[in-house]
C-alpha cells in the first residue's frame, strides 16, 4: 500500500470516527490490509507513528471545540483540551518537543505564555487549533493570574499553606479561579500592554513565516 492510500484511509477513518482513540496492533494490521508478517518493521512503526498522530489531532480538535471559554487562563485551556482530548502530558509534550514537567508548568501557570519562545507558542497554537486572536485574552489572563498567585502564594505560605512544589493541580486549579474572581470586576479584557503586543507580533511573524496563516485570521 502506498503512502498516498494510507493517508487516505487513516483520514477517512478518522472524519468518520471508526478508529477509537486507543490504538492497538489489530487496528493497525487492519488498517494495512496485509497480515503482520507482510510489512517490515520499520513501516509498521511509521505507519503506527502516522496513526498515532492523526488520532492524537482528530481528539484535540474535538476537545478544542468543546472547551468554549476564552476567559480561561492560557495554561488552563490546554489542560482542559487535553483532559477532554483523554491525552496525556507527556504525548502532548512529545508533539511539542518538550517535556512533560514543562508542560504542567504552563499548563499551571508555573511560567506564562511570554516565556515562550514564539516559535514553540506557534506551534502549541496550530497543535491545539487555536487561532491567534482567540488566545490574545488567555495570556491576558494567565498573565493577571500569575501577578495575583505571586501576591497570594506569600501570604499563604506565612499561615502555614503549603509549597508550590507540594500543592496538587487541584489545588493550583482553586487557586487559579480565586485569582481570577479577585480581578474580574475591575479588568479591561481589551487593554493589550505593549510588552503582550510585541510578543504576539512576533507570533504573527512566525505563523506567517510557516505558512500557518489560517491561524491569523
Amino acid at each position: 500500500m502506498d503512502e498516498k492510500k494510507i493517508n487516505q484511509l487513516l483520514s477517512s477513518a478518522v472524519k468518520h470516527g471508526d478508529i477509537p482513540i486507543e490504538l492497538t496492533d489489530s487496528i493497525v494490521d487492519s488498517l494495512l490490509e496485509h497480515p503482520p508478517g507482510q510489512l517490515a518493521d520499520d513501516a509498521t512503526e511509521r505507519v503506527r507513528a502516522k496513526l498515532e498522530i492523526r488520532l492524537q489531532d482528530a481528539a484535540i480538535a474535538r476537545a478544542a471545540q468543546q472547551v468554549t471559554d476564552r476567559s480561561l487562563p492560557f495554561g488552563r485551556f490546554l489542560e482542559s483540551v487535553r483532559e477532554k482530548a483523554g491525552l496525556t502530558r507527556t504525548q502532548i509534550a512529545l508533539r511539542l518537543g518538550t517535556i512533560d514537567t514543562d508542560l504542567q508548568r504552563l499548563e499551571r501557570g508555573d511560567i506564562t505564555p511570554l516565556a515562550m519562545a514564539p516559535g514553540s507558542f506557534a506551534d502549541v497554537l496550530a497543535l491545539f487549533h487555536l487561532k491567534l486572536a482567540s488566545a490574545t485574552p488567555m495570556i491576558l489572563a494567565s498573565l493577571r493570574v500569575s501577578d495575583s498567585k505571586r501576591t497570594y502564594r506569600p501570604a499563604a505560605r506565612s499561615h502555614g499553606g503549603i509549597l508550590r512544589e507540594a500543592r496538587s493541580d487541584d489545588i493550583e486549579r482553586a487557586l487559579d479561579a480565586f485569582a481570577k474572581k479577585m480581578h474580574k470586576t475591575n479588568t479591561n479584557l481589551t487593554a493589550v500592554p505593549a510588552d503582550v503586543a510585541a510578543y504576539l507580533s512576533t507570533v504573527r511573524d512566525e505563523l506567517q513565516r510557516t505558512g500557518r496563516t489560517e491561524l491569523l485570521e
